[in-house]
């Protein structure tokens, strides 16, 4: 008798809460997650552009998102576009919010940006020979009028500093550099060998016949990346010839 009257209490209770929870507008079976937002998410360059990046929300039982970018930008979009301003290595995370339960998840994930550009800021002669190959000097009593061009290897001229040379150089005076002005000088293309040829400025006369080289360095971009990363200057060296670059990376 006692075993049936506390079973017949445990269905009214039932009964009862079941009710309770019915008039206040919930499910007794729960369709909600017990396990809460889960944030994650992927990226891709979509054609966009080495530093521009698409992003694509792969979190679980969430319904509102905010994005940290670096700069401290951030987005509610679910799937956003952005732009980075600099290479490197950026962080990103995203916020992942469950409105019913106020659960919150969050995932942070690094991503190498890419540089897209290459452009010369400085070229800088470090060390030269103050002697021509016949064991003279370059101008005579004098040190040479230091200048310097910039070729691709086809023997297109890029750039230069002939108008603006060190003249009667002498070895104490090294190193002697030409600054870009702007941004620097963009060079296009990674897989062209580049030269830089290091001259004496022999008379006003542009034309190469009538100045004497002193020495050339080379380099190909693609070869500066995978030999040495993303450095900001680069030394080159040719018997006793030294050129070092400073460049910039976007």
């Amino acid at each position: 008798m006692l075993k049936y009257r506390i079973t017949r209490k445990f269905i009214l209770i039932a009964v009862l809460v079941t009710g309770f929870l019915a008039l206040n507008g919930c499910d007794v079976t729960d369709d909600k997650h017990p396990e809460g937002p889960v944030a994650d998410f992927s990226w891709s360059d979509e054609n966009l552009g080495p530093s521009v990046l698409a992003f694509h929300n792969l979190s679980a039982n969430a319904d509102r998102f905010v994005w940290c970018f670096p700069g401290g930008l951030s987005s509610t979009v679910s799937d956003p576009v952005f732009g980075f301003s600099g290479s490197g290595i950026q962080s990103v995370t995203l916020i992942a919010f469950e409105s019913a339960s106020s659960r919150v998840d969050s995932l942070t994930r690094t991503i190498t940006i890419m540089p897209s550009r290459f452009l010369l800021d400085s070229v800088i002669v470090e060390q030269i020979p103050f002697k021509s190959p016949m064991g003279e000097g370059w101008d005579g009593l004098t040190g040479p009028d230091l200048y310097y061009l910039l070729y691709k290897h086809s023997g297109m001229y890029e750039a230069g500093s002939f108008l603006y040379p060190f003249e009667d150089l002498r070895q104490e005076q090294l190193p002697v550099g030409w600054k870009y002005t702007y941004n620097g000088y963009f060079l296009s293309d990674w897989d062209y060998d580049y030269r830089i040829d290091v001259l004496d400025k022999d008379n006003n006369n542009s034309d190469r016949t009538y100045q004497t080289l002193i020495g050339s360095v080379s380099f190909r971009v693609r070869d500066l990346i995978e030999n040495h990363g993303f450095n900001r200057s680069f030394t080159f060296n040719d018997d006793s010839l030294r050129v070092r670059i400073v460049v910039k990376w976007e």
